[in-house]
């Protein structure tokens, strides 16, 4: 398996709309490769927002 290293980050905030939850505000992380065959895309919730509490609380 050949590496690369992550060339180019850029992230942005997105709003997903859930069924059962409803609303989630996220911040998007996207990461890719230099040749863009790899991307990543990390989505969080901003600690102490109700979008993390919704996401805390929802059953695994």
């Amino acid at each position: 398996m050949r590496r690369e290293e992550v060339a180019q980050r850029y992230g942005e905030s997105k709003t997903i709309l859930h069924p059962s939850l409803g609303r989630i505000d996220v911040d998007a992380q996207v990461l890719f490769t230099e040749n863009r065959a790899q991307t990543l895309v990390v989505m969080t919730a901003r600690p102490g927002t109700e979008s993390q509490d919704k996401l805390n609380s929802s059953p695994s």
